[in-house]
């Protein structure tokens, strides 16, 4: 649901799915406000992206933020939420995806929609969890 909070900000609900396609390719199926944008990734490709997850989940080991602007300038900027739905409507999305540790123990999965940045951020126990799903669908997607 989109929200604004009380410093004015929008807020996005937001989240992915790993799925298996008919093409036996792992989908990461980015939702924002309602709008699935699939992102299609070979068995090899996701073992990549779990790679990059854990490398990740490493290097937040420990680490906090010192201080609220910290947490702040990590963010990255405002997304057009508008312009964003307009697009995902319209499916003129191009998609791709970052992964790097954030200042305050969490990983970041970013993932780039057209020119826009969203990023989601999970404990390292959910990452985790999503290094599980991804590798368990990579086996899924070579057996057939």
């Amino acid at each position: 649901m989109l929200e604004k909070t009380d410093q004015g900000k929008w807020t996005v609900d937001s989240g992915f799915d790993i799925i298996l396609t008919d093409a036996n390719k792992v989908r990461i199926a980015v939702g924002v406000e309602g709008f699935n944008v699939p992102m299609d990734f070979t068995p090899d490709e996701a073992r990549e992206i779990a790679d990059e997850i854990l490398v990740a989940i490493e290097e937040t080991e420990g680490s906090q933020p010192d201080s609220a602007s910290e947490i702040e300038n990590d963010i990255g900027s405002e997304i057009d939420l508008e312009k964003l739905l307009e697009c995902a409507a319209a499916e003129e999305v191009r998609a791709g995806l970052g992964i790097n540790p954030t200042n305050w123990n969490a990983v970041r999965m970013t993932f780039y929609l057209n020119d826009f940045v969203l990023p989601l951020e999970y404990p390292p126990d959910i990452a985790l969890d999503i290094v599980r799903k991804l590798l368990a669908t990579a086996r899924q997607a070579e057996a057939g």
